[in-house]
């Protein structure tokens, strides 16, 4: 495996906003400041334009704070370099999606920059007229990333971006996910420097099915997820365990804490 790559999910509903300006960054530097040593940020304002609802519990203000909070730390001066997600590649997109799904969300793109509305995809997950850029940065910025550590020009790298990605399989974009950025960038380490195995650790209140679907027949990608069992969307027992025994399930119960799952 070439990248370590860890998700930082922040609750910042605006009833818990003291948890994102406080509590993450407590985390955050925790965690840059005993794992790495050159680690390669990346992330785009264009992220925030997408699905920019105030009271969306996947908001802009997640990314922000995160961003805000990582610049504003000293400690981690010198120990991390920023970067612009690129917009991905289509030839990326299409290993895990085909045509017709980006298709489909180009066409509800258009259809919401019409007037400026917003489109529903389902109950959770809706688009805006930035949500195509937004999306493609997302997933460009996990390419990117990838390419920094197998090119040795960074140790590892973390990405704040949005939309997020676990829960959209390759037929269906769910769970504010629009693309499956994670395995659009195990993928791409794979084609692009032959990397034979690649490990994605998934660290979530929810667990990632969008991911696991994707990977589910992938012999050579292994999924592990620690999550809240039961909980939305309803998937990740121990006993989903993959086409080839790939994939491993840590459900957790609702008393866990973030940094109670550091000793998993």
């Amino acid at each position: 495996m070439c990248a370590y790559v860890k998700k930082v999910a922040l609750d910042s509903s605006p009833c818990r906003r003291r948890f994102v300006t406080r509590e993450s960054r407590s985390l955050l530097s925790r965690y840059f400041l005993s794992r790495c040593f050159s680690t390669a940020i990346f992330s785009h304002n264009d992220c925030i334009t997408h699905n920019d609802q105030i009271m969306h519990p996947e908001c802009a203000q997640r990314m922000i704070e995160s961003i805000s909070a990582l610049k504003s730390c000293r400690e981690l001066d010198g120990k991390v370099t920023f970067h612009q997600a690129p917009i991905v590649e289509d030839e990326a997109i299409l290993r895990v999606h085909p045509l017709s799904h980006l298709q489909y969300l180009e066409a509800l793109v258009e259809k919401a920059k019409v007037g400026n509305t917003t489109q529903s995809i389902d109950d959770d997950t809706s688009v805006t007229k930035g949500s195509m850029t937004a999306a493609r940065r997302a997933a460009g910025g996990v390419v990117s990333a990838v390419d920094k550590v197998c090119q040795k020009e960074a140790k590892n790298a973390f990405c704040c971006i949005r939309p997020p990605g676990h829960h959209a399989n390759a037929l269906t974009s769910m769970g504010f996910c629009l693309f499956n950025n994670v395995v659009i960038g195990a993928k791409h380490a794979r084609k692009k420097f032959g990397i034979n195995k690649v490990a994605i650790l998934d660290w979530d209140v929810h667990h990632g099915n969008g991911t696991q679907d994707v990977v589910w027949d992938e012999k050579d990608i292994a999924f592990v997820s620690l999550h809240q069992y039961p909980f939305y969307p309803g998937t990740g027992s121990n006993t989903e365990c993959g086409a080839h025994g790939n994939i491993l399930n840590l459900p957790l119960p609702g008393t866990y804490f973030s940094l109670d799952t550091i000793d998993i």
